[in-house]
């Protein structure tokens, strides 16, 4: 059954004004599945679930080597298709971006065929730093860095995942890997992957088969069903199998899906709204925000966010400025902004003097930096909807056809709750800033945790940029530390943008655990579990204020070169292939 707790959220009335972006219907490559193919795909499964529920982990781990091999071998194909879709350049950031992307998938197979082993040895999979009991009493653990070449890669940088309160070290070893330690006659998860990125509908449909194995059956969406055959090969191990099914379509098919009777839970990337329609029907939910009839399937979410980067004034210099900026300018270029973690609101000090020279040196790394095409269905007309109604807006670098400018939107009222950019996720290249009074510092962080807390929709991911003079301060550092444990989100960075919250795919990814069915935010339950915690309540990802190498960048020359390098090193983790990797990334 799915099962949600309360706590302080928006009003619940004004759940249909506000969130996720209800999408136009894309047109599709392919012709839906019929009604038949569908029932067909549901009942294959169905004959072979108790036996993927049963099969020996040594079984299971030779399937996954196998899907390893199968994507390995679609990789150039992979990459190509997707910067066709998108309009990209060959030879740019943008293709080095692709070659990234492509990395996770390789990378969750990595991490699955660890845990698998670790399960195979000892029951459960390892923990790669370890589990502690903190000050505050949490279990705690430690998952980034996971492998020697980490520390290379990712100077500084740690993921720790917290458990649930009153969970104890022994209740998380015993939880751990809960699916390979009890009875089950299987499950069928239906998945109805993503549109934006295309490692998502891989990484969803493996969290569901190897984390609770579930058989899996897969509606790709119709924004990018041209990856359907090229994905169908990367997967052909587990659909051979018959533990995978794969079918296309779009709204109509996915409804049909979510109600069928062989399907046992759902796993679902994408709107609220949609997710309301699943759960509450076409006509939604009563005034009281009970569906019409109980939703007595299973189902987790990830729904979006409004994603906010809290700026904490200190003593920045020029050059900080400078290197901060071209960060946040390359978080808000990675997918054209198509991504629910992408920046969406900076929260900086109204008083800060560094507050105006910060947003002009973003505005001059954007003028700099290659506009994208809004591949993704409705992104123009969310584009002219946001900027309108808005007095300080910066249209920066010069759109073509199908293109959208990097957009800034300045000095947003922070008392205007009405407001969309706090109220609703643009889901293209937008992006605002407001700015909060306060007496100190340590004022200002207690405001923005507010402010992110009541007023932003989501509750997926946030950020914050911390000057490292600021953190040894024994009092901003103690109230940092408050608010990355006040924050209401799933995942919270500190220094370090967005994407490092996802890209370790390491620690759990979902929004805040307890948001009522009726304002659901950014989802329930998580993904991307490979470690298989049961109890996971939120990711702390931390970096340096002065990341290098950081090959990630906008301004990075070399960001082809080392999205294919490290490709081959997640390939075949070999002391050979890890000197190019390096050499690529301190290039920049």
């Amino acid at each position: 059954m799915l099962t949600s707790s309360s706590h302080s959220q928006p009003d619940p009335a004004t759940s249909s004004k506000v969130g996720s972006p209800s999408f136009p219907a894309p047109l599709s490559h392919f012709e839906p599945h019929p009604t038949e193919a569908l029932d067909r795909a549901a009942a294959e499964l169905k004959a072979n679930k108790l036996a993927w529920a049963e099969l020996p982990i040594r079984q299971r781990i030779s399937l996954l080597e196998a899907v390893q091999d199968a994507y390995a071998a679609v990789a150039e194909r992979w990459v190509a298709a997707s910067v066709e879709a998108k309009g990209l350049r060959p030879g740019t950031f943008a293709e080095g971006e692709e070659w990234i992307i492509f990395v996770m998938g390789m990378r969750a197979l990595n991490h699955l065929k660890v845990s698998l082993e670790g399960i195979e040895k000892t029951g459960r999979p390892p923990i790669p730093g370890g589990l502690r009991t903190d000050a505050a009493g949490r279990v705690v653990a430690r998952v980034f860095p996971a492998h020697w070449s980490d520390r290379l890669l990712y100077r500084g940088i740690t993921a720790d995942v917290w458990m649930a309160e009153d969970t104890t070290v022994e209740d998380v070893k015993t939880d751990q890997a809960w699916a390979y330690h009890q009875p089950s006659d299987g499950q069928i998860a239906l998945v109805l992957a993503a549109g934006n990125l295309s490692i998502l509908p891989m990484l969803d449909s493996l969290d569901r088969l190897f984390v609770k194995k579930h058989v899996v059956l897969l509606k790709t969406n119709p924004v990018s069903d041209y990856m359907d055959p090229i994905l169908a090969d990367a997967l052909h191990p587990l659909i051979e199998a018959g533990y995978l099914r794969m079918v296309r379509g779009g709204a109509a098919e996915g409804k049909y899906l979510t109600r069928h009777e062989a399907v046992d839970s759902i796993h679902m990337t994408g709107s609220d709204k949609t997710f309301r329609r699943i759960v509450f029907g076409e006509d939604g939910a009563h005034s009281d925000g009970r569906p019409e009839e109980p939703f007595a399937k299973e189902i987790t979410a990830e729904l979006g966010n409004v994603t906010p980067l809290i700026i904490v004034p200190g003593p920045w210099t020029r050059d900080d400025i400078r290197h901060k900026a071209v960060q946040v300018a390359s978080w808000m270029a990675i997918n054209a902004s198509f991504n629910c973690l992408s920046p969406r609101i900076i929260v900086q000090h109204a008083g800060w003097p560094l507050r105006d020279a910060f947003l002009t040196e973003l505005e001059n790394v954007l003028a700099n930096t290659p506009p994208r095409k809004a591949y993704y269905p409705g992104a123009k007309q969310r584009h002219q909807r946001f900027v309108e109604g808005h007095a300080d807006v910066r249209q920066l670098g010069q759109a073509e056809g199908e293109q959208l400018p990097w957009t800034l939107i300045r000095n947003v009222n922070p008392d205007n709750q009405d407001d969309m950019v706090f109220r609703s996720e643009v889901f293209c290249s937008v992006l605002s800033e407001t700015a909060l009074n306060a007496e100190s510092p340590i004022e200002f962080i207690e405001r923005a945790v507010e402010f992110a807390n009541r007023q932003l929709w989501g509750t997926l991911i946030v950020s914050l940029f911390v000057h490292p003079r600021s953190l040894a301060d024994p009092e901003i550092g103690a109230a940092i530390e408050g608010a990355i444990a006040d924050l209401r989100y799933g995942t919270v960075c500190l220094n370090l943008r967005g994407e490092y919250g996802y890209y370790p795919l390491l620690s759990p990814w979902g929004g805040a655990p307890g948001s009522p069915l009726n304002d659901v935010q950014s989802g329930l339950g998580v993904i991307n579990n490979p470690l298989m915690f049961k109890t996971s309540q939120k990711s702390i990802v931390r970096g340096p204020f002065r990341q290098w190498p950081d090959p990630f960048l906008v301004t990075a020359n070399h960001t082809l070169g080392f999205g294919k390098a490290l490709y081959e090193f997640e390939r075949r983790h070999s002391l050979t292939k890890l000197p190019k990797v390096l050499w690529s990334a301190l290039r920049g």
